[in-house]
């Protein structure tokens, strides 16, 4: 694996927002550059007890893609930003180390059982936490062995895919429409062959822009939005495609809520699998996904 620095400190933010997330933090907000206000991450984390109920931490993950060695003065200003709104646990990911002043006063800060706890990770820490997901190695060029990682990282979406072609075989038995299936099947298809090409050619995933003319459907009122997000095309097309598929709805409505990119369209399914599909397609664009039975939100990446 290459040096965490040769990625942009957005890259390395995303990387880390990827990361916690597939070990388990949930409802993530990534504070894009310019908008941490404090922290990079925030998400929550369920920890049950032996008496059967679930406690609830909320997480504050500050990123430093640094060179040299974070310093005391840099960990306290944050520290006392998580403090004063009551955070449970700060982590701190570096690619580097703390510095030995920043790691004595955290040791006292967390035996006095103050809050937040103060949690870090060096970079052995998180590469070999990374190690864990071939996946993320392959997306920010990282793997030693990129070819022969992709085709384990891309067997989620290969699963969506092989679930949503075998659903459009029983569509044809039973007589019906497979318009909007199909659609999926095939955004489904070119986001594959896109990430494995790209990963063949370069190592590693090179997201394309969404331009509205060449990518944008015609059921969809507001593709400008997406060209101006400079969204990646083939996730955009995917997920775009895995709604519609689902709605009820005869177009897909996006426009900007705040810094999101709102898609929506009615009677989603509320399901953890139709969830996990959608994460699982936007893992593979520069963007943090949110949604509910009525909206997707997408936040692209600032690179």
């Amino acid at each position: 694996m290459t040096d965490l620095t040769a990625l942009t400190p957005s890259q390395f933010e995303n990387l880390v927002l990827d990361l916690v997330q597939l070990l388990g933090l949930k409802n993530c907000v990534w504070r894009t550059p310019g908008r941490d206000v404090g922290r990079d991450i925030q998400g929550e984390y369920f920890r049950p007890d032996f008496s059967g109920f679930t406690r609830q931490e909320i997480w504050y993950v500050e990123c430093k893609r640094y060179t040299e060695s974070v310093s005391w003065p840099i960990v306290w200003e944050k520290i006392a930003y998580a403090e004063t709104h009551c955070a449970d646990v700060l982590l701190f990911v570096t690619s580097s180390t703390l510095s030995p002043q920043a790691v004595d006063e955290v040791n006292r800060w967390n035996e006095t059982r103050k809050s937040p706890v103060i949690r870090f990770w060096g970079a052995p820490d998180l590469l070999n936490r990374m190690g864990l997901y071939p996946q993320l190695l392959v997306k920010y060029g990282l793997s030693a062995n990129p070819v022969i990682d992709s085709a384990i990282s891309i067997l989620p979406l290969t699963k969506i895919l092989t679930k949503y072609a075998n659903t459009a075989g029983s569509y044809r038995e039973f007589g019906k429409s497979r318009d909007r299936i199909d659609e999926a099947i095939h955004a489904l298809s070119e986001l594959i062959s896109a990430r494995l090409e790209e990963v063949e050619n370069r190592g590693k995933i090179a997201c394309e822009r969404f331009f509205s003319a060449r990518d944008g459907y015609q059921w969809v009122d507001g593709n400008d939005v997406l060209e101006a997000a400079k969204a990646d095309r083939y996730v955009v097309r995917a997920l775009l495609a895995l709604m519609r598929c689902h709605s009820t709805s005869q177009t897909i409505q996006v426009g900007m809520d705040g810094d999101s990119i709102a898609m929506s369209g009615a009677d989603l399914p509320a399901s953890e699998t139709f969830q996990g599909d959608l994460r699982a397609v936007a893992f593979w664009g520069s963007m943090t996904i949110t949604s509910t039975t009525s909206k997707v939100s997408i936040e692209v990446a600032d690179e």
